[in-house]
């Protein structure tokens, strides 16, 4: 009786397994005809230059790519493009909903949005008529390589709130007279800053101007920083200068000035 009872185990285990199996089949393959869905026999749409768009190289941080594309209606009736389905949310199409006559062309616009998106490009786009409703009249797969964008946080290290600088120290000399540096900086948050000097905070002898003077979000810049001993009412050897245009506290936008 134990010996029938393990054979028992042993069967529906086995059974468990060949049904799991298949289950794992029958869902690639539908995840695979998702992917590449098989086409409409003697389409009707044909695109100029074929249907493999080559990009090239774009930076991360760089505009959206954009191409036009022609298309001929290579068939003896209207062709009408119901609906476009992409494989990422970073590639969209514009297209012509009204009829293109037989033997017409028509013209298609794409647009791929690089940023986030850094590497290799393989995408595509499913094109459906009213020639078809289940398979797609044609497929448009569109490569290239998007080169990352620079890492700002290695970059720009030291930050004042939303602003990121390359350093948070300056140095001057404590011989001569009115002396300028430049300082790169970088918006690393969501919202516009205008910056300035906190003149409250600020002895007289330090100004900043920022370049521009308007940074917006995402958007790299310089501060001027400069010293004039000459405004001094005495001078020490570290001296701050405090931002303003920052949501932060005092501590957390100033800039310290060495005099050498």
């Amino acid at each position: 009786m134990m010996r029938s009872g393990w054979m028992v185990c042993l069967w529906l285990v086995a059974l468990c397994s060949d049904a799991s199996a298949q289950l794992r089949l029958i869902d690639q393959a539908k995840l695979d005809s998702v992917r590449n869905p098989q086409v409409v026999e003697q389409a009707m749409m044909q695109i100029e230059g074929g249907t493999i768009i080559t990009m090239g190289s774009i930076a991360e941080d760089a505009e959206p790519w954009q191409t036009e594309l022609r298309w001929r209606n290579r068939g003896n009736m209207p062709l009408v493009i119901t609906r476009v389905v992409t494989t990422c949310g970073c590639l969209k199409m514009e297209y012509d909903r009204r009829p293109v006559p037989a033997d017409s062309i028509a013209r298609l616009r794409l647009e791929y949005h690089p940023k986030g998106h850094p590497g290799a490009v393989y995408q595509r786009v499913m094109i459906y008529t009213n020639q078809a409703t289940d398979r797609p009249t044609t497929i448009l797969t569109l490569s290239g390589e998007v080169i990352p964008a620079p890492d700002m946080e290695e970059s720009y290290p030291a930050t004042c709130g939303a602003l990121r600088l390359r350093a948070k120290e300056v140095k001057f000399s404590s011989k001569g007279g009115r002396q300028t540096i430049n300082l790169a900086c970088y918006n690393g948050g969501e919202e516009t800053l205008r910056l300035s000097t906190d003149t409250l905070l600020t002895s007289p002898a330090l100004r900043m101007q920022a370049e521009p003077a308007v940074l917006q979000p995402g958007e790299e810049g310089e501060l001027i920083v400069q010293f004039d001993p000459s405004k001094a009412v005495f001078i020490q050897p570290t001296m701050h200068l405090y931002l303003g245009g920052l949501r932060v506290a005092p501590r957390q936008r100033q800039l310290t000035v060495s005099i050498e």
